[in-house]
């Protein structure tokens, strides 16, 4: 039985991503996750650095995917991985690429490169290099998943990044300090529209800039990995959601379609299935992320019957997290216009799901789910990653959900740039 400490609601005022010009941030801090440039007297071969994700087979704690962006045709790629315990370093398969060309792209058309790493030691440190035509042009080092019985820290956060910073990406530079082993996204990671050319020029500029220029942003995805749930924009948001992040497609698994309004080749390309769900083991959880978007439709009884059992199938794991975005239109759950996702309270009940996280609503808030139910699941609304400003001064502080997770406990706390908490609770079984 989950055990809630202490219950209370907490309401803040609404906060939103920016829009606006900024100075500079000061640089971020060192860490122990550093990469290494491209040899002096050679131009960076890539167009996005290297950044961790889960790939699209079934997530393990032993495997992770390095995705990197780079012009078409720019020469012959191998990835290879060494443990830092040290050893010889192991040839991984030969990467893949898909060819990205589609209006807004806001760039020529470029390769979006994924090489698998695997084997992996769950929960231990690996040091990856990548080679391009025989020379090292990349190299970090990155933490593989936690496998079960090993504790880990998590952050969970909504709104990542905007157009311009209007502070010094106080937050970005309090979750680089906080070395997590996992980052979770509710969504909404670029908004107001997701495109190709504003996850390129926001997104990745912020959270996985080179050595160049720390104070550009933090070189945070190329060494933690960051699972992200859907958004709910327009033709673009998906294109670039499905070409950008390598994550599982169980929840599509049942389902066939595309993403109308799309250039041929990004419509024949596998990454661009109907919106659907998936899951992953992390330590001692079970992740479910959803697609909360218009077009999901979780009242639908196949996509229902996929997550229920998903969630069946995750009662051997100590605890069971679902995030989402919610969409824009959503009211109180259960209403008729939030896609259905009201309709899956009594199946986070029934196979006892501890947290719900979700995005896009502002402010941080947290709640019992049902109202008054002390054995449902705890919602907890998490806060964006970057702050509002609307034709002025930053109006609210932003903040995101900090985990540290044990098989019998977890302990929450909502922190803001300043890394002070704010809001607190543990669960224990």
């Amino acid at each position: 039985m989950l055990r809630l400490l202490p219950p209370f609601l907490l309401l803040l005022p609404m906060i939103a991503c920016p829009e606006g010009d900024s100075a500079l941030p000061p640089p971020f801090p060192p860490r122990p996750m550093v990469s290494t440039p491209a040899p002096v007297g050679r131009s960076s071969p890539f167009q996005v650095e290297p950044y961790l994700q889960l790939g699209s087979g079934l997530a393990s704690p032993d495997r992770l995917a390095l995705l990197w962006q780079a012009r078409d045709g720019a020469g012959d790629w191998l990835v290879e991985v060494q443990p830092q315990s040290g050893g010889a370093w192991t040839r991984m398969a030969p990467p893949v690429s898909v060819l990205l060309a589609a209006p807004g792209a806001g760039s020529a058309p470029h390769r979006v490169w994924t090489a698998t790493l695997e084997p992996l030691e769950p929960g231990l440190p690996f040091e990856y290099r990548i080679l391009q035509d025989g020379t090292e042009v990349f190299r970090a080092e990155a933490m593989a998943l936690k496998g079960p019985g090993q504790p880990q820290q998590v952050v969970v956060a909504g709104d990542l990044a905007g157009p311009d910073w209007p502070d010094d990406g106080a937050m970005l530079r309090q979750i680089h300090q906080q070395n997590p082993d996992l980052m979770v996204a509710a969504g909404d990671l670029v908004p107001p529209q997701d495109s190709l050319d504003r996850y390129r020029r926001c997104l990745f500029s912020r959270y996985n800039a080179g050595q160049r220029d720390p104070r550009a942003g933090a070189p945070f995805m190329r060494s933690t990995l960051l699972v992200c749930a859907p958004g709910d924009s327009g033709p673009a948001g998906r294109l670039a959601y499905r070409a950008y992040w390598d994550q599982p497609r169980g929840g599509a698994e049942a389902w066939s379609g595309q993403v109308h309004g799309l250039p041929p080749p990004a419509q024949a390309d596998g990454r661009f299935p109907v919106p659907g769900g998936f899951s992953f083991p992390s330590g001692d959880v079970h992740w479910t992320v959803l697609d909360s978007g218009r077009a999901a439709h979780w009242d639908d009884p196949g996509r229902r019957a996929w997550l229920a059992r998903d969630l069946a199938g995750a009662q051997a794991a100590r605890w069971r997290f679902v995030v989402f975005r919610r969409p824009a239109t959503d009211p109180a759950p259960g209403g008729r216009d939030d896609g259905g996702m009201g309709s899956l309270w009594p199946l986070f009940q029934q196979y006892r799901v501890a947290i719900v996280f979700t995005g896009h609503r502002h402010p941080y808030q947290r709640t019992q789910m049902p109202a008054g139910a002390g054995s449902g699941p705890i919602l907890v609304a998490t806060g964006a990653a970057c702050p509002e400003r609307r034709d002025g001064p930053a109006q609210r502080t932003p903040s995101v959900s900090l985990l540290d997770i044990t098989a019998s406990r977890v302990d929450f706390r909502q922190i803001d740039g300043d890394g002070a908490a704010f809001d607190h609770f543990t669960l224990k079984q």
